[in-house]
């Protein structure tokens, strides 16, 4: 399952957070050297967790496994913030249609080598579920260029905000892509699993917005 978690229930997964935090810094710092990301804690936590991200962590023998994070447009994110200069031959797409999504990742003993593995597939299976259920159509990204084709063949509509280019000894391009039912069922047939995959425990909880996500 793909657990779907924000400020209205982080009190519910606080071991799952701090695992989740260790696990970026043991992806990006440590093994990617992304090095300005750094912490003496090995918590890699940035300006933009607040209330209003959507972190999705799919869970193995109680360890976070796989983690990944939405943030609203509506609000400052890494397109607008840190990399706007990735943005040469389009207008930064904002608007509460419109998420950010950042920060995929997968251990190490979960992965199939470059292939994308079954926690891979659940945490991209998870996050378009999230987005259908939620009104968001659009996510915009900043990722290795090869992403361009993998979600082109999930059948998600990309299109490229600029031209690549290199940050921290990696080649990265700025693009948006679209989700629809369509881009769902191809990734759920491509991958052989079934749609159903988000455990949502913010919807059960009294007096909770259905889409807290989108308020200012």
């Amino acid at each position: 399952m793909v657990h779907v978690i924000g400020a209205q229930n982080a009190h519910l997964y606080q071991s799952e957070m701090e695992d989740a935090f260790r696990l970026r810094h043991r992806i990006f710092v440590d093994e990617r050297k992304w090095l300005a990301l750094k912490k003496p804690d090995k918590r890699e936590i940035d300006q933009f967790d607040t209330a209003g991200a959507i972190h999705f962590a799919v869970l193995r023998k109680e360890k976070v496994a796989g983690y990944c994070r939405l943030l609203p447009t509506i609000r400052p994110h890494l397109l607008d913030s840190v990399y706007p200069w990735l943005c040469t031959r389009e207008a930064l797409p904002t608007g509460p249609h419109v998420f950010e999504w950042t920060r995929y990742c997968v251990a190490p003993e979960w992965r199939y080598g470059a292939a994308v593995s079954d926690v891979g597939t659940e945490l991209i299976v998870g996050v378009f579920e999230y987005c259908l259920d939620n009104g968001i159509s659009t996510l915009s990204l900043q990722a290795d260029p090869m992403w361009l084709t993998r979600f082109h063949e999930l059948g998600c509509p990309v299109h490229p905000l600029g031209f690549p280019a290199e940050i921290d000894g990696e080649t990265v391009v700025a693009f948006t892509m679209t989700v629809s039912e369509t881009s769902l069922e191809r990734a759920c047939a491509l991958r052989d699993c079934r749609p159903g995959v988000l455990e949502d425990r913010m919807r059960r909880l009294p007096g909770v917005d259905e889409r807290p996500h989108l308020e200012a």
